[in-house]
């Protein structure tokens, strides 16, 4: 009798896990307006620089998983649909380069600190790592394409607010600190939990 309630109990156990494990899930999806500022130094003459704000566009989202109403864990995927572009005076050939910079994709992966406010609204920070595959190429015949990689810490806070017990929206604003420069991504979007 002891060993068919303890069969009892560890089935119906096991029936309710999936659901329990799967109550914290959440995936999400949108649009992310990022921007940078470039800094070139001319290396004859330190005290000559240009700098050019660009402005790019990307679509995105998230995939986390609460582990408490406070704390949570997500990771991040960016792809660039919008390059950012500025010219560039070549005093030496006389005539202006046109530049395109733009984002081919990037990967985040952050802890996330929530703070409930009230039964819809939410507030959090995250902070993590990131790494991104970023591309700048010129106009005209002769134009050129190289690309990079960049990686660093990202950090940000943001904003969710639930229509109904599965579905929400969310906004939020990361900084990623690279090495080659900073990136700032505000980012809004639709989501769903499981």
């Amino acid at each position: 009798m002891q060993i068919r309630n303890i069969l009892i109990l560890g089935s119906s156990i096991a029936a309710l896990l999936p659901a329990a494990v799967a109550q914290g899930f959440y995936v999400d999806g949108g649009y992310s307006a990022a921007s940078s500022e470039l800094e070139f130094v001319d290396e004859e003459d330190a005290d000559s620089t240009a700098s050019f704000d660009l402005n790019m566009g990307a679509i995105g989202g998230h995939v986390g998983y609460d582990f408490t109403p406070y704390f949570g864990v997500e990771g991040e995927v960016l792809i660039g649909v919008q390059d950012g572009s500025f010219t560039f005076e070549d005093v030496a050939l006389e005539d202006d380069i046109e530049f395109d910079v733009g984002m081919n994709s990037m990967f985040g992966v952050f802890a996330k600190a929530n703070l409930p406010l009230g039964e819809r609204f939410n507030a959090f920070a995250r902070a993590g790592y990131a790494a991104g595959e970023f591309e700048i190429s010129t106009d005209g015949e002769d134009g050129v394409s190289v690309s990079d990689t960049a990686d660093g810490v990202g950090y940000g806070v943001g904003a969710s607010f639930d229509f109904t017990q599965q579905i929400y929206v969310r906004g939020d604003f990361t900084r990623y600190d690279f090495a080659g420069g900073d990136i700032d991504s505000a980012m809004a979007g639709v989501g769903f939990r499981f």
